[in-house]
């Protein structure tokens, strides 16, 4: 993995670290960062469960070129039932979020949700447990069904229309607290990467939002043992022994038979479903879901739980675009960066 990092020849990398708990092994962590080749733009992300803040772990954070991701399920009590019941450790989350959140300000933090479509929390409850600590971006989640979280969540291999309302109203409420409260701007994450999609041609971060979708080729995951996969959803399902997904590794590297397979098939293009649908030009390709849902990638795209989520979210996002509501246009031209009282975009010239 060190051979690997010192012989970089990108402009600029982001390397983030997954656990297991990642904080475990400060001195590892370092040993990597400090392999990125001087002329390389670094920058870091340490994903972690926040139950241990040594001064090891500090000195790492301190740096710069570090930012911390970390899970916040909503208020304490749903986020210690959400972690197995355990209080305690739920406890000890708060108390060092809201230290690091008083040592660096929100700007260092990403804290993410993780909702059990069946129970999903208050939506007024789940947002001040971010706003109140001055986090403003939230990224509603569903359990992850690729990990082992799909034995203790079966029932989220398909959420259900439940769940797509809940998340239409959780940005409807956004969209309401924003006109109340203009000293703050609250978005919904996956809401504003869907936006950028249409109005930004390029925005292709987010890489469930690329077409075509190339596997391994600016973004991979090395797991401990240097096997390379194409996604953390990919790694998780060769750990959980659903199926292997692995492209390559660090020795030998990854221009494998494995990676060509999966990128013949990382495209709209050609998708009898996807040729006819208005949001193509701005929809993407998740094979790894696909397979870990159903094992095959030869459903048809309108019977995948990705079209079916994002088809709704897509009406969502053109709603608020025609609509005249002062509400709707204040919040969307906000998470458009845009001019508070920009004029209405007129779609029918």
């Amino acid at each position: 993995m060190l051979d690997l990092v010192h012989g970089l020849e990108a402009r600029a990398v982001k390397i983030e670290f997954q656990g297991g708990e990642p904080t475990l092994r400060p001195d590892l962590l370092r040993a990597v960062m400090d392999a990125v080749p001087p002329p390389v733009e670094a920058s870091f992300v340490i994903c972690t469960n926040l139950q241990s803040l040594d001064s090891e772990v500090l000195e790492l954070f301190d740096r710069d070129d570090v930012t911390i991701s970390t899970s916040l399920d909503g208020p304490e009590d749903l986020h210690a039932r959400q972690r197995h019941g355990d209080r305690i450790a739920a406890a000890r989350f708060f108390t060092n979020l809201d230290a690091l959140l008083t040592r660096y300000g929100p700007g260092k933090i990403s804290a993410l949700p993780t909702i059990d479509p069946r129970s999903p929390p208050d939506i007024d409850a789940l947002i001040e447990a971010f706003a109140g600590r001055g986090l403003y971006s939230i990224f509603l989640r569903p359990v992850n069904y690729q990990g082992f979280a799909r034995k203790r969540y079966r029932h989220a291999r398909e959420t259900d229309g439940a769940w797509l309302d809940f998340h239409e109203r959780f940005v409807r409420r956004l969209i309401e607290l924003n006109f109340e409260h203009r000293e703050r701007v609250l978005e919904e994450t996956y809401f504003s990467l869907l936006l950028k999609r249409i109005f930004q041609p390029g925005s292709d971060r987010f890489v469930d939002l690329r077409n075509p979708n190339p596997v391994g080729r600016d973004y991979i995951v090395v797991d401990h043992d240097g096997r390379v996969y194409p996604t953390d959803e990919a790694r998780m399902l060769a750990r959980s022994r659903v199926i292997d997904l692995s492209i390559g590794d660090v020795f030998d590297g990854w221009e494998s038979p494995q990676r060509a397979a999966l990128d013949a098939a990382s495209r709209l293009d050609g998708d009898p479903a996807c040729e006819r649908c208005a949001y193509k030009p701005y929809c993407g390709r998740d094979l790894v879901d696909d397979i870990a849902r159903y094992g095959t990638i030869a459903l048809p795209r309108e019977a995948t739980e990705f079209c079916r989520r994002h088809k709704r979210l897509f009406d969502l996002a053109f709603e608020c675009v025609r609509s005249n509501d002062k509400k709707v246009r204040y919040s969307l031209n906000q998470w458009l960066g845009l001019a508070p009282e920009a004029p209405r975009l007129d779609l029918t010239a």
